[in-house]
């Protein structure tokens, strides 16, 4: 039995690399993850601190395949597919990991947003199958959310399936979880509120099995930055049709987005990580930053000004050795390195997630997460998956005839952004006092002030950097409850 989290990561490509030492790489691996999440990782060094690659998604037997493991890990191109070819690979696929957890569970329980990642699972495991519990969460600032009415609508079109809406409760606000993730830094439970409300109740029903969307949205929404894998091919006619459609809808110049395409492809990875080393080191970025920069890119803007000058310098040093040293598996397609980023960090949320349904005794499934789905969907180059204005193509592709079409074309998605701000008010004194004296300042990393600065920007409810400062906030967390010490270089 394997778990897709790590069959996931296989599949896609991304090398595996032996547990070692709580050493100096460790900590400038925690320290880059913290600031800039995704660049401690770029280092090499990341699963010294923990194994990421485990057990994150379910428990189906699948086939690993080791020649598409191994060819990703040394940087030839993932194998490509017909597009045709692929979708139907794709269907075939998510069909018979539905059916395959279908069969294996009495009762069925579902995640059901009324977007269409878990909503299309929660239709094709009811497939002729009575009483597939869909469990939808109410946000708790939005009452009539956009994604409740949405999932009300959709779930009469099956008679299979059953709705249940969970009621909003303060405990499922962000931060009202505070335990720290096991084997490294993760600021997944922080968030897990509604996901335990939802398997709370799934358990009430008798539920032994859950479905949940996770990684479709990682597999079926490229990251931005394929545009740079267009300007590094020639491309350049497709590149300016999709720098116009983005800059339609983002209300951005093309030229700046063709521009920044442009950069990025002719430096590649070692070039971007040279970048991000000087930005490190210096504390601020190198000349005028603009949003593109940001969103063709590798990583997030770092939060270099956290940093302490000692951290600064040893972060960019190990960036400039990786850069010099290379890594044939960042050689590949720019999207191609972002994906398989992605997928490391959905990985370890369903960990998290995994524990949780572990503790109430549902086995909790990810089919997207599938090693055969995972390549079925990259076999298709991210260029023809990402669709400006159509989003997740291929999936609506391979789903046409299984799943309703009001599902399929759902053009919507739920924001839930200002629970993270009702969260972080709700929780303000246990993160003042967690940032009156911490742990990450005590091991040399981190100035306390600027993150002192954001955490009261976000209780004023200002705009702030959620992916550093929650990762952050998960490395103190976690400093505070490991029993091994974290040493500098």
């Amino acid at each position: 039995m394997t778990g897709s989290g790590a069959d996931a990561l296989s599949a896609a490509g991304a090398p595996e690399r032996p547990a070692g030492t709580r050493g100096g790489d460790c900590w400038t691996s925690l320290v880059g993850n913290a600031v800039c999440p995704g660049a401690g990782d770029a280092l090499g060094t990341g699963n010294r601190c923990g194994e990421i690659s485990r057990a994150a998604g379910n428990t189906v037997p699948t086939e690993r395949t080791h020649d598409l493991r191994d060819s990703l890990a040394y940087g030839t191109p993932i194998p490509r597919g017909d597009w045709t070819i692929a979708a139907t690979r794709l269907r075939r696929a998510l069909l018979h990991s539905t059916q395959r957890r279908r069969s294996e569970t009495s009762i069925l329980s579902a995640d059901f947003s009324g977007g269409i990642d878990s909503s299309s699972l929660a239709f094709l495991a009811a497939n002729g199958r009575e009483n597939v519990h869909c469990l939808t969460s109410r946000s708790f600032g939005n009452p009539d959310h956009d994604d409740v009415r949405c999932a009300s609508r959709f779930v009469r079109l099956r008679r299979e399936l059953t709705h249940l809406v969970v009621p909003e409760s303060e405990e499922q606000l962000p931060f009202a979880d505070r335990q720290a993730s096991v084997d490294q830094p993760c600021a997944a439970p922080f968030f897990v509120g509604p996901t335990k409300a939802r398997l709370a109740m799934a358990r009430e029903l008798g539920s032994t099995g859950h479905l949940v969307g996770e990684g479709g949205d990682v597999l079926f929404s490229p990251p931005p930055i394929y545009l740079a894998d267009l300007a590094r091919n020639g491309q350049f006619p497709m590149l300016w049709r999709h720098c116009l459609a983005w800059a339609r809808l983002r209300t951005r110049s093309p030229h700046q987005l063709f521009r920044r395409a442009m950069t990025v492809g002719v430096r590649g990875w070692r070039g971007e990580l040279r970048t991000l080393a000087s930005r490190i080191e210096t504390g601020r970025p190198a000349g005028r930053e603009s949003w593109e920069d940001d969103w063709i890119a590798y990583w997030p803007r770092p939060q270099a000004d956290w940093l302490t000058v000692r951290a600064r310098h040893a972060l960019a040093g190990q960036l400039r050795e990786a850069a010099r040293r290379g890594d044939p598996a960042q050689d590949s397609a720019c999207a191609d390195v972002v994906t398989r980023a992605w997928l490391r960090h959905q990985s370890r949320t369903m960990d998290v997630v995994r524990h949780l349904g572990a503790e109430l005794g549902i086995e909790v499934h990810a089919p997207f997460l599938d090693p055969d789905v995972v390549r079925a969907a990259l076999s298709v180059p991210a260029h023809l998956r990402a669709d400006p204005t159509a989003p997740k193509r291929l999936l609506r592709c391979a789903l046409t005839g299984l799943v309703p079409d009001c599902v399929l074309s759902r053009r919507t998605k739920g924001d839930y952004s200002g629970d993270a701000y009702r969260g972080v008010r709700a929780a303000a004194p246990w993160l003042r006092r967690l940032l009156a004296d911490p742990a990450v300042a005590d091991h040399g990393m981190i100035e306390p002030a600027p993150v002192r600065a954001v955490l009261e920007a976000a209780i004023e409810g200002r705009p702030v950097p959620w992916g550093p400062f929650t990762q952050l906030l998960a490395l103190e967390v976690w400093l505070r409850g490991t029993r091994t010490a974290v040493a500098p270089p």
